[in-house]
């Protein structure tokens, strides 16, 4: 049980046109065996309900396994309970990851979103008891019925836990909450006036890309929207932070960073240690990211990538739809992950005015099912944020999931998501025709910019956790300077930031 019982919910933290395809002859799936078959619900994703727990059950069976540790005679059934016991909180777990997809899928549902708050704070409050009972079983005279169930760091763990005060408690409970609240702030439409025309982010993108405004309008009026959402956002962003330094100094931490590396990433180096790895990047990958990102360009110019490719609707069943026929090509264990998503409607890729943006891959593990989530751009990023997150859907598709296996860093996972895309590039021509070269020069600028934009926010971040009293100008002038020494800007004079 690598991942700690009051620590599992904390990880639980996540696109075309009608473009000419090749009709493939009928042919053979290309057998592979890269993987171990695991169990997955027959339910479809809409069979799945939000069922509360039932918590007074829960705590009257460990009221009752703590009357029973007192006799060895009473081992089997301690260990009976136990099993019970974490199934009941391991579904817990499995129902807030649900909700979380559900309030993703509407922002605007507060009665959701509520719930999945009040389901945060009776988990860790159950899970702490939980917690407190495993240790004492292991002091009782039936310790010997965990002897198979934990591992021996695990033992160790449990037999040093101690009880968590109700101001740790209420650290995750407050953590959802303000979660929610800046994404409901962040979902809330902004607006300026330009010339006498009321504008958000939505309408000037329609209006430059139909041409019904010259870029001059474009740039002021994209420009005044990003720093009034940078005013309203930022300031909440900072009282985000200033409580997830609060909440690291309570768990024993100097910073935010080493509490997130640790217990969120779990990565197996420290900040100070990646940033050699900053410093690479800024050598030797952000001059390859401007190459490509001229060779795109110039795609763009000369028409080898069509604004009917970049623009075309890739929502929905439509990327799918492209991918399917190449799956079989590349690994029948492949299909197999891709089929069951399919029909079992584990994904979410359609347009909706209340979803929250971006993309991601979570695993609903008490029903053995992955489940796919993306916010479409309207573009061809679209189709490549399908093909990376069903690299991550079948990563999770061949692994247990279940309170016992060892969980897997975020690093590691990129490898599968990344992989894919990598992989799946040798059918563009297929797929794409004379647009091929253009689709992945187009992959390539967002694989190297993923790189470089990661490193560039990580560094960020550490800055912002690091600084006392950190202000939103001082963000800002940050993150202005950061963009020059990756690339994204010219290098200048970071006081002219915003």
């Amino acid at each position: 049980m690598k991942k700690r019982l009051l620590a599992l919910l904390i990880s639980a933290a996540l696109y075309l046109g009608m473009l000419p395809t090749v009709a493939l002859a009928a042919e053979e799936v290309r057998e592979t065996g890269f993987f171990t078959e695991q169990t997955h619900t027959e339910l479809n994703f809409e069979d799945l309900k939000y069922i509360p727990a039932d918590e007074e059950a829960i705590r009257a069976l460990m009221e009752e396994t703590r009357a029973l540790m007192e006799d060895p005679k009473n081992m089997e059934a301690v260990g009976q309970n136990y099993d019970v016991m974490l199934d009941q909180l391991f579904q817990m777990v499995s129902m807030y990851r649900l909700l979380e997809v559900k309030t993703r899928q509407n922002v605007t549902d507060t009665e959701l979103a509520l719930e999945k708050e009040r389901l945060v704070g009776n988990y860790s409050a159950l899970a702490d008891e939980a917690s407190q009972l495993i240790r004492d079983i292991l002091f009782s005279p039936c310790a010997a019925a965990l002897d198979s169930r934990l591992t021996e760091e695990d033992i160790e763990y449990y037999k040093e836990y101690e009880d968590k005060t109700e101001e740790e408690l209420a650290f995750s409970s407050e953590e959802v909450e303000q979660t929610n609240e800046y994404q409901l702030m962040a979902f809330q439409p902004i607006t300026v006036e330009y010339e006498g025309k009321t504008w958000d982010e939505d309408s000037i993108y329609n209006a430059a890309l139909a041409g019904e405004v010259d870029p001059i309008t474009y740039y002021e009026v994209s420009n005044q929207l990003a720093r009034l959402k940078n005013q309203t956002l930022g300031e909440y962003y900072i009282q985000m932070v200033e409580f997830h330094k609060s909440m690291a100094e309570f768990y024993g931490y100097d910073n935010y960073g080493d509490y997130a590396y640790e217990n969120l990433y779990e990565r197996d180096y420290t900040q100070a240690e990646i940033r050699s790895f900053h410093a690479a990047v800024k050598t030797y990958i952000v001059p390859v990211l401007a190459l490509v990102e001229e060779l795109y360009y110039n795609d763009l110019d000369d028409g080898t990538l069509s604004e009917d490719v970049v623009y075309a609707d890739y929502t929905g069943d439509v990327a799918l739809d492209m991918m399917e026929p190449y799956l079989k090509k590349m690994s029948s264990e492949l299909v197999e992950s891709f089929t069951y998503m399919r029909e079992h409607g584990f994904y979410d890729t359609g347009y909706s005015e209340t979803k929250s943006q971006g993309g991601f891959t979570t695993a609903l593990d008490y029903w053995g099912a992955p489940f796919f989530y993306n916010c479409p751009n309207g573009n061809l990023y679209d189709f490549n944020t399908a093909v990376h997150e069903f690299g991550h859907y079948n990563d999770m598709f061949w692994q247990p999931m279940d309170m016992e296996s060892e969980s897997k860093n975020i690093d590691i996972s990129e490898v599968h998501s990344q992989g894919m895309e990598l992989l799946f590039s040798h059918w563009y021509p297929e797929l794409f025709g004379e647009a091929a070269e253009g689709v992945e020069h187009f992959m390539l600028y967002q694989l190297l910019s993923s790189v470089v934009e990661g490193c560039l926010y990580g560094e960020l971040e550490q800055y912002v956790y690091a600084t006392d009293n950190v202000t939103l100008s001082q963000i800002n002038r940050e993150y202005r300077r950061l963009c020059g020494e990756y690339g994204m800007v010219e290098p200048g004079d970071p006081r002219r930031a915003v």
